[in-house]
């Protein structure tokens, strides 16, 4: 994950309690990168939408196995918002997103069943954007607690809301 920030541009310190410290908006510089996520999820759901948010053209791949994993809910989203990926209508690694480092936004309705990290990873790139990031919790607590009131997520979205001046 710290090769893959550092190569779109983020500064990685590490800090004397073994914390890592994320800082930067991305590079302002087009980039060619290439970004092997192994068969980690967090990876290959998270660095995409992030990714989208800088310009260049970026080559995602992993083992054998990432191959299998679900990844088409977050790659039709960023389709929604205007990203340009290709992955040969697999909905799957390996695909290349070329971005020109802006997402437009607006509304993306997600299948968050088979792994809630494909809300959590637009949300990540959301409140990165001048869009209505408020709106956008409400509506995923109010989507969480329609579908089950002990959705593992439903509290911590509320409590995300809250702290970032939603009301």
């Amino acid at each position: 994950m710290a090769t893959a920030l550092a190569a779109l541009g983020f500064s990685i310190t590490n800090e004397a309690n073994g914390d890592w410290r994320v800082g930067g908006k991305g590079s302002t510089e087009v980039r060619d990168v290439q970004i092997d996520v192994g068969n980690a999820g967090t990876v290959m759901r998270f660095l995409p939408p992030v990714a989208a948010l800088v310009a260049g053209t970026f080559r995602f791949d992993g083992d054998a196995r990432s191959y299998e994993r679900p990844l088409g809910p977050v790659i039709a989203a960023l389709r929604d918002l205007g990203a340009e990926i290709n992955d040969d209508n697999r909905g799957s690694l390996p695909f290349t997103l070329v971005s020109n480092g802006t997402l437009r936004g607006g509304t993306v309705e997600i299948d968050a069943s088979a792994s809630s990290q494909f809300v959590s990873a637009l949300l990540l790139v959301g409140a990165s954007r001048a869009w209505n990031t408020c709106e956008t919790y409400r509506r995923i607590f109010a989507l969480a607690a329609s579908h089950r009131n002990d959705h593992p997520n439903a509290a911590q979205v509320w409590r995300q809301s809250r702290s970032s001046g939603c009301g």
